[in-house]
């Protein structure tokens, strides 16, 4: 079971290529939960993409591209879902 999100934490959204498998999908998972300040990592093979909750304070960016490069994988930052933008600009509240 993954925690859910706090509301100290930020989202960043990543489009991965070469990413084609679940057992891909498990490796970069797995790697990028090992960096500091992640809480939660939902992956999708079939959208090709990475979503990392990570705590605002840590910004851990730079790391993940590192970390997802070192397994072989392409990694480009993707722009925010609407919904997301709305929340982090104050004008949804996020209920949960």
């Amino acid at each position: 079971m993954t925690a859910s999100p706090s509301s100290s934490t930020t989202t960043s959204r990543f489009r991965i290529g070469g990413m084609d498998c679940a057992s891909c999908a498990s490796k970069i998972d797995t790697a990028v939960r090992r960096i500091e300040g992640v809480e939660d990592v939902p992956v999708s093979v079939t959208a090709g993409t990475l979503t990392v909750h990570h705590e605002v304070a840590a910004a851990p960016k730079a790391a993940i591209a590192k970390m997802v490069t070192a397994l072989g994988y392409t990694i480009t930052e993707a722009p925010a879902r609407a919904a997301d933008a709305c929340t982090s600009m104050g004008l949804v509240t996020s209920t949960g």
